[in-house]
């Protein structure tokens, strides 16, 4: 069995979509900064894995065996923010939709990744968000994905 561990740095004052902060130090739980609550791996023949987590409310993108390629997001339910991410379809390398729990919606993202960026809280590209039962987006926004 091999584990990965995401251990990025993340702004320690960064507030939860909801509720209490959680232990910025903890290092186990559903909690902790890099914990999967989401994961996807996309189809041959560009394969990476997407994981998602509920604080600081980021989606990583990794190799499959485990180096960290970029990051993306933060909590809150502005656009480019994530509500405890609840799913994630990624049918390409850089589309991604993401389904959230306490924001009922889903973001489609159309990831554009710029090499040589350092991390930033935000995903690159075109994110249309479509409200619960709206079948139409009700937002377009723009972004960067960070690439390490």
């Amino acid at each position: 069995m091999r584990v990965i561990t995401i251990d990025i740095p993340f702004d320690r004052n960064a507030r939860p979509a909801i509720g209490n902060k959680p232990d910025p130090d903890a290092k186990s739980g559903t909690f902790s900064a890099g914990a999967p609550w989401a994961l996807c791996i996309t189809p041959p023949p560009n394969q990476v894995l997407y994981s998602a987590d509920a604080y600081p409310g980021r989606i990583y993108k990794l190799t499959l065996d485990g180096k960290i390629l970029g990051v993306l997001g933060e909590s809150g339910k502005q656009a480019k923010q994530f509500g405890w991410v609840h799913e994630i379809a990624c049918p390409s390398e850089n589309e991604l939709y993401v389904a959230e729990l306490l924001n009922w919606r889903m973001q489609k993202l159309t990831l554009r990744p710029r090499a040589g960026r350092r991390m930033v809280r935000s995903a690159h590209g075109h994110c249309n968000l479509a409200a619960r039962n709206s079948p139409t987006p009700v937002q377009n926004v723009s972004g960067t994905l960070s690439v390490l």
